[in-house]
């Protein structure tokens, strides 16, 4: 539904969202750096299998030579403990136990991406992410473009 008020039109979301008898609540900023410390070692356990004490630019240096058998174990890895961080983010942002997202059949894989959506809907996360992207465009042209020094 979209409302007046003093001349600006904004667009009403709500403020929470029952899905699949779970319901998502716009979550606080604490909420949300919390669920970010708990993403924050995602990248390290899915890269250390291969890449133990390597700095960032040496896995990158490093992951395009990785042959067949390398790429089957690291999605092997990838897709076992993706789900771990998946389940253990949402739990802590919705404040619901984890074996609930895991066991409840009324849920199931379908029901995680529609709790998602929710979460990114309720929370105005799309807004979020249009906002990063056009800031990553700017700086992307900003670093493009030539820096002009002119003596004075």
């Amino acid at each position: 539904m979209i409302l007046k008020k003093r001349g600006f039109a904004f667009l009403s979301l709500p403020k929470q969202k029952t899905v699949r008898g779970i319901v998502i609540k716009k979550a606080p900023l604490g909420k949300y750096l919390e669920m970010l410390e708990i993403l924050h070692d995602f990248p390290q356990d899915i890269l250390s299998w291969h890449f133990e004490d390597m700095s960032v630019s040496e896995i990158l240096d490093n992951i395009e030579n990785l042959d067949h058998k390398a790429i089957k174990v690291f999605l092997d890895v990838l897709f076992k403990q993706a789900p771990k961080y998946l389940i253990s983010a949402l739990s802590s942002i919705l404040d619901i136990d984890e074996e609930r997202l895991l066991q409840d059949p009324e849920i199931g894989i379908v029901g995680i991406i529609e709790i998602i959506e929710a979460i990114i809907e309720v929370n105005s996360l799309g807004k979020i992410i249009r906002h990063a992207k056009s800031i990553k465009a700017v700086a992307k042209r900003r670093k493009a473009a030539p820096i002009i020094c002119s003596d004075s």
